[in-house]
């Protein structure tokens, strides 16, 4: 029986009861091949261990996400302080291990390259404020997400735009195009 609803879309309804073993069988098959197609059409998101420079973890919180459509490479990192953590000037995080960022498109001569990777919170727990950034990559290899955090002209230190304590956090999300001989 179809249903074309508000949408104009047709809607299957399945009634189990009394259908035999092979056919329950076939519609869990037919729902792991969809599964299937949708993770490799929309990317299926899966945990990385972030890692960087200019940062120490300590007894804080990473977190990374991330997923591919193609070269496609789309992410989010969640960096919460803990009492044993620091950030210090220019933070950087990397790219899961062995992928890399497609710098051609962001070639500014001279085999120099400059690419924006996303936006981003920085959190500061004391004073309850948050500051918008924006992120780049420039010329320190390919695996590089950040190379600057800035927020206006001014690049993130272990004392700007706050002194970093804990409890603060940052968060950035970004979509960016991998080389093609890296995506999976």
């Amino acid at each position: 029986m179809a249903d074309h609803g508000e949408w104009g879309y047709s809607r299957r309804v399945y009634d189990i009861e009394g259908l035999p073993e092979e056919s329950l069988e076939d519609l869990d098959d037919r729902d792991r091949e969809l599964e299937y197609q949708l993770d490799h059409l929309y990317g299926k998101w899966r945990d990385w261990s972030v890692t960087g420079t200019n940062y120490t973890l300590g007894n804080g919180v990473i977190i990374g996400r991330y997923r591919l459509v193609g070269n496609t490479f789309q992410y989010f990192i969640y960096f919460r302080l803990g009492s044993t953590s620091a950030v210090a000037t220019d933070p950087k995080f990397f790219l899961p291990v062995g992928m890399t960022l497609n710098t051609h498109v962001f070639d500014t001569g001279g085999g120099r390259y400059r690419a924006g990777t996303g936006t981003g919170v920085l959190y500061d727990s004391d004073a309850n404020t948050y500051y918008n950034v924006n992120t780049i990559a420039a010329d320190s290899g390919r695996n590089v997400i950040t190379t600057r955090i800035l927020y206006g002209a001014a690049k993130t230190t272990s004392s700007s735009p706050f002194t970093w304590a804990t409890s603060d956090d940052m968060t950035f999300s970004g979509t960016l195009e991998l080389d093609n001989t890296t995506a999976d």
